[in-house]
């Protein structure tokens, strides 16, 4: 009890710097970016029933905006005004819930090692990346909580084999993709999993999976067929015009740079291996899928970084993992040392 009353205060003081951090002088720091212009256009145009963004009406997957976050922002924007500090409210708030989500996926990961899911805790709430693209009005920043969802519910899932867990994973993840159109990378690690446990129950988690997808394309196609078929269509073949040769090099590159330009994500690879083998595969799998999907076509260092912050808990995770195995390791060579220095002494007095 005494233990379980110590964690909660200590993942309560955790919340409370990550909010800190995320919302002091919230509205003004950092500049405004003009993707954020963008959602808050979206969100005012739905306040007055029109989905629009300037002169495109009918669809505004154009613009790569998918309905989740925009009628998520047009909530907050009725509740709080229209202005930046609602959304980066929304956005820095998701930051803090992921933040929590963090540690439970650390009790997930390794129960056994009780500071493991404080440290990853405490390390995204510090991790200047992560604290930087919150305070951006992104709707990545709803893809975090998010993906934090699916991987503890796939975890569950393998471990319990409990069906619930699995269906929690699905709907999270089929509410990933109506946020935006990265989270379908997050298809095929559900799948590897399903696959190691039962490949049949893809046959009802598959189709739940694209429940909200295929809710929102029906829903298009009855509305605005002509609007949102162009619109698709632009969006899946924009970024298609590259050679294998040449999404391989930029992938190279991508992978190369963020190591080398974030000393954080360089730890956390060795970190990753670090976790014990029931959450390893699959902690691994939902940094390096969603990073060969985007990283082909898409450069994901300095201002592009954005397109892999959603992925950042992974990299608390593997920090987290490298400082709790590196101090036991520490503490066990040092009683190791002192078992050696006091036998030399009572070798000396005798």
């Amino acid at each position: 009890m005494k233990q379980t009353v110590v964690d909660t205060l200590l993942l309560t003081a955790i919340l409370f710097l990550a909010t800190y951090l995320r919302f002091h002088h919230l509205e003004t720091n950092p500049g405004w970016y003009s993707d954020e212009g963008t959602h808050l256009a979206i969100a005012r145009e739905l306040l007055n029933g029109r989905w629009q963004y300037l002169a495109i009406n009918q669809s505004t997957l154009l613009f790569a905006k998918l309905p989740l976050f925009e009628l998520l922002l047009a909530t907050a924007v009725r509740l709080f005004g229209l202005s930046m500090l609602a959304l980066r409210g929304l956005t820095a708030g998701l930051a803090i819930l992921s933040v929590g989500l963090t540690y439970l996926v650390g009790r997930v990961l390794m129960p056994q090692t009780r500071w493991f899911p404080l440290a990853a805790a405490l390390a995204l709430a510090i991790y200047p990346q992560a604290i930087l693209y919150s305070r951006f009005g992104f709707s990545y920043n709803l893809l975090t909580p998010l993906l934090l969802l699916t991987i503890l519910g796939l975890c569950q899932y393998r471990s319990s084999r409990q069906r619930r867990w699995l269906g929690v994973a699905a709907v999270v993840a089929g509410l990933g993709i109506v946020t935006d159109l990265a989270m379908v990378s997050l298809i095929f690690v559900c799948a590897l999993i399903i696959w190691q446990v039962n490949w049949r129950d893809g046959l009802w988690a598959g189709p739940l999976l694209l429940i909200p997808f295929g809710l929102y394309v029906g829903a298009s196609l009855l509305t605005t067929p002509d609007a949102f078929w162009f619109d698709l269509t632009y969006t899946l073949t924009r970024l298609s015009g590259r050679s294998i040769t040449d999404q391989l090099l930029l992938l190279g590159r991508n992978y190369t740079l963020l190591v080398a330009q974030d000393s954080w994500i360089a730890v956390s690879m060795i970190g990753l291996w670090l976790l014990p083998k029931n959450g390893r595969d699959l902690a691994l799998l939902s940094w390096f899928v969603p990073i060969l999907m985007l990283g082909r076509t898409v450069p994901l260092t300095e201002l592009s970084f954005y397109y892999v912050s959603w992925l950042l808990p992974l990299v608390a995770l593997g920090v987290a993992a490298v400082g709790v195995r590196g101090l036991d390791y520490l503490i066990q060579e040092m009683g190791r040392l002192w078992g050696q220095v006091m036998g030399l002494l009572v070798i000396g007095v005798l």
